[in-house]
This record gives C-alpha cells, sequence and structure tokens, in this order.
C-alpha cells in the first residue's frame, strides 16, 4: 500500500503517483491507482469527504491513514 499525501499543490504527487503506478504493474503488481478527484466515489473514504465537510476545510491526516487502510 502506497499513499502519498502532501498539503500544497503543484509538488508532484500527482505525477509521481501515475509514474510509480505504471512502473509497478509493468512489474505485475496489482495496481489500483486512483486520483484524489476520485476519493469521494469510494466508500471506505466516506469519513474523508464528512471530515471535510465539518466546516474545517481540511482533514486530519489520521483519518486519512486509516481510510486508506481500510
Amino acid at each position: 500500500m502506497i499513499s502519498a499525501i502532501g498539503s500544497s499543490p503543484g509538488v508532484g504527487r500527482s505525477t509521481l503517483c501515475r509514474a510509480l503506478a505504471d512502473w509497478l504493474a509493468g512489474l505485475g503488481a496489482s495496481v489500483d491507482h486512483f486520483e484524489e478527484s476520485d476519493v469521494l466515489a469510494r466508500p471506505a473514504f466516506r469519513p474523508v469527504a464528512e471530515e471535510f465537510a465539518g466546516g474545517a476545510g481540511a482533514v486530519r491526516p489520521e483519518t486519512l491513514v486509516e481510510c486508506t487502510r481500510a
């Protein structure tokens, strides 16, 4: 399981993740790569959406990690 987490836009998370997913898939690994914008479509990430919508405009790193594990 690999998760890239960062708070600044444009630091290269998407580029890194795309390249890593392609590389791992090329090695024959099973890869489930999805973009940040797809988080809301995944039931395991419902707590992330709920926490973000709670008004703070942020999500605790612990929530992200637990949802990623799920």
